[in-house]
């Protein structure tokens, strides 16, 4: 029979078609209880006849499992979205919701505010960490409650014993670092925030080791007044005063490399002609730069794909396929390194 109806059926609408009870109707369609073949079979062809669909997250309530995953963005104090960091924080979580919807699952964003009495409210069936820090409050809470979680970045305190999804950093520095030597720099600074996340640890520990084998000595800004385009402004002042000068900067953000450029027009000094600048993660306010930063590209979609991915093979009692998993950076060179020979 054609179904022809403007609203969805009701659970009470099947019952009275098939001459059961809402109690059979429900075990009849989720597979429990002890019905005869004969029963289910009515019910599933009453269902069917009226379009009912079942409410997936009113059976999940009653067996426990809610089809619900959660997503939020680690962090200290203060918003952790930037102007400049929405399009990879947005290009993650469009990736992790529509790998969600894929598999079944809803994925709410909780405000980096939330802490423990919302994530109890909340009870997900698992979460994503964007970003740990170091002894992170939210995953030592998830590991005492026994949730499962998977990190983007590795959680510096215990990353051999979470699950993560992070991009190859140390690779990534050393190929930007090759990058800004054959465009002619001889005196690379880096410019950095505080060694609470994992990509500041290894990209730092990338340069050094780098700079170490071409025996120069490593100049290491941190911008410790709050990860802003300003704090990196006034960092970048100080260096660019410092004897010898860099002659490239290269940032761990795409905001601190923002705030160099703004350094180095403000003691005049001409980008790339005499100072070569690039930063880390890609962002339409480092292509729209003048001139336009070189960036390394994160694939932050794929990031979001395989930490849900992986998060909801944990969530459904199976074994992840990996339990670390690395995406490579990309070199995206612009005019900011573009120096002319």
């Amino acid at each position: 029979m054609a179904n022809d109806r403007t609203r969805p059926a009701s659970i009470h609408e099947v019952a009275r078609r098939a001459g059961v009870s809402i109690t059979t109707v429900s075990h009849a369609l989720s597979g429990k209880g002890r019905l005869n073949a004969k029963t289910r079979e009515r019910v599933r062809i009453a269902a069917q006849e009226l379009g009912y669909r079942a409410n997936a997250l009113a059976q999940g309530l009653a067996s426990g499992w809610r089809g619900l995953l959660a997503l939020q963005v680690s962090g200290a104090e203060g918003p952790p979205l930037m102007v400049s960091d929405i399009q990879y924080f947005a290009d993650l979580m469009n990736a992790a919701t529509l790998t969600a919807l894929a598999h079944g699952y809803w994925l709410v964003l909780a405000p980096p505010s939330a802490h423990t009495e919302a994530w109890n409210q909340l009870q997900p069936d698992g979460a994503v960490i964007v970003d740990p820090t170091v002894a992170d409050p939210l995953v030592q809470m998830l590991q005492v409650q026994n949730v499962p979680f998977v990190t983007t970045g590795r959680s510096p305190s215990d990353a051999d014993d979470t699950y993560w999804v992070d991009n190859d950093h140390v690779r990534g520095t050393r190929t930007m670092l090759d990058h800004l030597e054959q465009a002619g720099a001889r005196r690379i600074a880096l410019l950095t925030a505080p060694t609470l996340y994992s990509y500041t640890i290894d990209s730092r520990q990338a340069y050094e080791e780098w700079m170490r084998e071409r025996e120069h000595e490593p100049v290491v800004a941190i911008v410790r007044e709050g990860v802003t385009e300003s704090a990196a402004h006034a960092c970048g002042l100080e260096l660019l005063a410092g004897h010898p000068r860099p002659d490239a900067i290269y940032a761990t953000l795409d905001r601190l490399a923002l705030g160099a450029l703004r350094a180095a027009q403000a003691r005049s000094i001409p980008v790339p002609d005499e100072l070569l600048i690039a930063g880390l993660s890609d962002s339409e306010a480092a292509r729209h730069a003048q001139p336009p930063l070189t960036t390394l590209g994160l694939h932050p979609d794929k990031i979001g794909q395989h930490a849900v991915t992986m998060l909801i093979a944990l969530v459904e009692g199976r074994s992840a396929p990996q339990r670390h998993r690395l995406v490579p950076t990309r070199l995206i060179p612009r005019a900011s390194t573009a120096r002319a020979p």
